[in-house]
């Protein structure tokens, strides 16, 4: 019998993993000030510098899967959210801020 690990724990540990492996930080956990179940927040993260953008691909606000992206900004050893962005036309099923994980 096969494990399932369940994709919200899975996205959170690849989060933090990209942020120790491309800004150099000791272990980080990212959270949406507004997050909900099955927003996928994580799912698509890119940093440059001292700055992550973070996407919630299923993030409900204009709309059933609409998405929405979070900017972060490090300060010494910590993360603070900067902003929530989203699509000025999203709609449902947009699934704005849905990418590949990459290291910018």
């Amino acid at each position: 019998m096969k494990r399932r690990i369940p994709v919200p724990i899975l996205i959170s540990v690849l989060l933090t993993l990209v942020l120790t492996a491309c800004a150099g930080a000791a272990e980080v956990k990212l959270t949406a000030s507004d997050g909900a179940a099955d927003d996928y927040f994580g799912y698509s993260v890119s940093i440059s510098g001292d700055y992550a953008i973070v996407g919630a691909y299923y993030d409900d606000d204009s709309g059933s899967n609409s998405g929405s992206a979070y900017i972060f900004k490090r300060d010494g050893t910590s993360w603070g959210e900067q902003a929530k962005i989203t699509a000025s036309d999203g709609a449902a099923g947009d699934l704005f801020g849905a990418s590949d994980i990459t290291c910018g």
